[in-house]
Formats: structure tokens, sequence, C-alpha cells
């Protein structure tokens, strides 16, 4: 698995920023895991790969699963989702669990035990061919793979939209890892683990103000490669001016209360494996 969004302050900044996965799109899953495993949702047992700081992991507790395991190879990360966990109600803290796990050695699973595998805007950083015999392994015969995502922001205004675009192609350009080609493309060339895959897609948009934007855009891995290599730039706060000057609407206007417009395109590929002969849902 590679490793990426490994720094303390890259994880604070994940948990702050990153966008949420739309109750549309999550009750699209739900319909797709209710007709495909008999087994009650509250009764199967998740792992969620690639959990990052748990956004994911604690989304798949709100929509009603009771047995999460979320792992990550980032150490930092898993910190960040432990101490969010901790402030969570106890029932949640008594159905959500987490662990530093490389997914490409294993899923923290005993083999034929887990009804549903996740990955959310994961996938892409996995070693694919040595990552889904693990998942096979793990899954119970019928079990599901599911795989989440999202594309690019796009800020609903024209000209903020321009300047974001070109801050990511041009400024960041060279510093994506080639996996990001996978998010651009939402998944379309990635291969699943099994077949017949279904697909959902979704792209509400939602307010939020200029320094939310700021703030996912520190988030990037390719922003974290750039800050590695430039220690001293100051790129966001460039980006922040030229933003503000390009959205408000008055002089008044400044970068907290500044207001925007944006979307995600999400997306999500659900697939299962074989079931057990004989078996029906």
């Amino acid at each position: 698995m590679a490793v990426h969004f490994t720094d303390a302050v890259v994880a604070q900044r994940y948990a702050l920023f990153r966008p949420h996965y739309p109750e549309s799109l999550l009750n699209g899953l739900l319909k797709y895991v209710r007709g495909h495993v008999a087994t009650p949702v509250e009764q199967q047992l998740v792992v969620d790969v690639g959990c990052g700081s748990g956004q994911s992991t604690f989304i798949l507790g709100k929509v009603g699963f009771k047995k999460i395991h979320g792992i990550d190879t980032s150490k930092a990360q898993i910190t960040e989702a432990m101490q969010l966990l901790a402030n969570q109600p106890r029932p949640v803290q008594e159905q959500v669990s987490f662990s530093v796990v490389n997914a490409d050695e294993g899923l923290a699973a005993e083999d034929g035990t887990v009804d549903i595998v996740t990955v959310a805007q994961a996938l892409h950083w996995l070693d694919l061919a040595q990552f889904y015999p693990h998942v096979d392994k793990a899954l119970k015969p019928g079990g599901l793979f599911l795989a989440l995502g999202y594309g690019n922001m796009q800020v609903m205004n024209d000209d903020v939209q321009r300047i974001v675009a070109h801050f990511y192609s041009k400024k960041m350009g060279t510093y994506w890892s080639q996996e990001r080609r996978h998010i651009n493309e939402m998944f379309a060339n990635m291969p699943m683990p099994y077949s017949p895959v279904e697909r959902l897609l979704d792209d509400p948009e939602h307010s939020t103000t200029v320094s939310h934007v700021i703030g996912y855009i520190s988030s990037w891995s390719a922003y974290a490669t750039y800050c590695d290599q430039h220690p001293d730039n100051t790129a966001l706060d460039d980006l922040r001016q030229e933003i503000i000057q390009a959205a408000k609407s008055s002089d008044a206007d400044t970068a907290q209360d500044i207001g925007l417009r944006i979307k995600f395109p999400f997306f999500a590929f659900m697939c299962q494996k074989p079931p057990a002969a004989g078996s029906a849902v």
C-alpha cells in the first residue's frame, strides 16, 4: 500500500476538511447490501480499509452497521481516528474499532469472517494484486466489496473554479502521484475483485467558505509533497488571496465569511463474492 497522509498535521486536516459522503449515496449502498446479504445490517462485520481518520468508518456506523473495524497503514491517521472515537457516544465506541494495518499484507480478520469490505477514497493507493486475495480470504461466501470515492471539487463560481483548477493542474501538477489518475477517472479503469459490478453516482451541491476550501486543498497529497520540497512556500496564502478577490461581492467580505457553493462527484462501485452453493439472500 502506498504511504500517504501519514503526517499528524495532514491527518488533522484530513479529518477537518475532507467532504462527507451524501445521504443519497449511502442509501444506495444500503439498498445494495440489503438486496444481496440476508444477515441484518446491524449484525454484519465490516472492515473499512484505508480508513484514514475515520470519516467513512463513522458514517458506516451512522447508517446502521454495528460492527466496524477501520484499518490504515498510517499511525498518525489511526491516532486521529482514535481521538475522534473517544469523543463519540458510548454506543459508537462499542461498535467501532481501529488498528494500524497494511492492507496489502492482510485485513486483520480471520478468513471467511467478514461480511463487507469497504474502501473509501483509498483504492488507488493499494497494490490490487496483493490486496484482492486478502479481500477474498477475509470475506464470507456472498460477502460484499464496496469501493467509494470522490473526484475533483468543483466551485460553482466560474472565476474561482478557474483559479482552483489552475492551482490543481499547474501549480500542483507535477506533485500528484500517478495513482491520482484513477480519481480523475472516478475508478472507471480500476478492476474490481468480482463481477458483475454495480455503480452509483451523485454530485450534490452544498455551501462552504473560502477558508474551508483552502483547508481542503491543504489536505491534498500533492500539497504535502510540495511542502516537503518547498517548506517556506506561500502557495496557499497566495491562492487564498486570489480566491477572495474573485469571490468577494464587496470590500467588506473577508476570507472567513465569503460563502461559496461547491460540489464533488461522488461514486461507489459494488460487487459480491460468489455465494456458497445452494445459498440464497
